[in-house]
């Protein structure tokens, strides 16, 4: 284990591997740990056309969320989006089986199904 993984993200080496696989690949994914745990994560951030964060709703504070988008966005990176992990999707009030039948979705007028 290197002594400061961020000097090694950090490098010119990876630099020059990410120039590699960007004339070999459509798509790099790079994964780092946390935001606010490490400074690798920023780092990448500043390698990658953008960053998808990744958050557990009920397990991070809204703070922690905050102080990790002024991170990356302090490096010029582009937040794409957020995916949220771990929901429940019933008990976290995202059920959308009883909407299954609804026809209020529809485009056309009520009763319309489309």
């Amino acid at each position: 284990m290197p002594p400061n993984p961020a000097e090694l993200v950090a490098s010119s080496r990876m630099r020059e591997a990410l120039a590699a696989a960007v004339t070999g690949y459509d798509v790099i994914l790079l994964d780092s740990p946390p935001v606010v745990s490490v400074a690798d994560a920023i780092v990448l951030a500043t390698f990658a056309d953008g960053v998808v964060m990744v958050v557990q709703p009920g397990k991070v504070p809204h703070e922690v969320i905050r102080r990790a988008t002024a991170q990356i966005l302090a490096v010029k990176a582009r937040i794409l989006g957020v995916v949220m992990n771990g929901v429940d999707m019933k008990r976290d009030g995202y059920d959308f089986d009883r909407h299954r039948d609804s026809r209020s979705y529809s485009s056309g007028g009520e009763g319309d199904a489309r």
